[in-house]
């Protein structure tokens, strides 16, 4: 059954219309996927769908007929809005027609660390969507296990970064708003190598010998790896600079880290 919203004042549209606050995805526990790629890879990564929103939009748009048909015999709550109100809901400048209203997952961190091989990338301090969006799909791409996210990153459900990862929030492990010096103290409990980055380490990361279960922490944007989660490494690595830049982009450093940890 499809339910039509016909106006701003709808109390489940003004809660949805929170959902681009984290506050309020956070008390929720909800958030907000736009467009069919996201719409397609979520359904296939079996995701639990709070609600789709569409409006008529959706069909004169590319693809837009074949997911509405989807769509339409799934077990979700559907709900059709007219355009206007559609593109007050989306935080695109040329929405699709089309919205889902997503349940946050629960990751447990044990069941992250418990295996005998393990890569992990912990965040510190990261604070721009694109950075944390990209280092997500690269961590995807390399086959990482999961991502830890410190208190005070960017959230995770942010709609840049939900965007940046082009589909990789929804294929590994992450999470977000951990205290990391007691995720350090565990992860070295459990024979975790911890590797941290510092552009004063006399050890290039190339030089390093990376052991089957270990964990990547990359810093702030601006500041790097704070001193308290520094004196917690294992070991610590730099990556080479040849020319006049004083430091690379965190999402790129971590590129090149990630790739050279897994062996790729």
């Amino acid at each position: 059954m499809v339910i039509k919203i016909t106006s701003n004042k709808n109390s489940q549209y003004k809660e949805w219309r929170k959902l681009h606050l984290r506050k309020y995805r956070n008390n929720s526990k909800l958030f907000i996927i736009e467009g069919i790629k996201s719409l397609k890879e979520a359904i296939a990564w079996k995701n639990d769908f709070h609600a789709i929103v569409y409006s008529n939009k959706i069909h004169t748009v590319t693809g837009g007929k074949e997911i509405f048909k989807y769509i339409s015999q799934i077990d979700v709550p559907l709900y059709e809005l007219d355009n206007e109100l559609l593109s007050k809901l989306s935080d695109l400048e040329n929405s699709q027609g089309i919205i889902g209203i997503l349940k946050q997952p629960s990751y447990k961190i044990n069941n992250l660390i418990n295996n005998k091989k393990v890569s992990i990338i912990i965040l510190e301090g990261i604070q721009d969507p694109g950075n944390l969006g990209t280092i997500i799909r690269t961590a995807d791409a390399a086959g990482i296990d999961g991502v830890i996210l410190g208190k005070g990153c960017v959230d995770i459900y942010n709609s840049k970064v939900i965007r940046s990862t082009m589909g990789s929030i929804f294929h590994l492990p992450i999470i977000q708003e951990l205290n990391l010096e007691d995720i350090l103290v565990k992860l070295k409990e459990r024979g975790f190598q911890i590797i941290g980055t510092d552009l004063n380490s006399h050890c290039f990361y190339n030089e390093l010998t990376y052991s089957k279960k270990k964990g990547l922490i990359i810093g702030n944007e601006s500041n790097g790896i704070s001193k308290n989660i520094l004196r917690l490494c294992s070991d610590v690595v730099k990556i080479p600079i040849k020319g006049h830049a004083q430091s690379l982009n965190a999402a790129v450093a971590a590129g090149i880290l990630i790739y050279k940890m897994e062996g790729i």
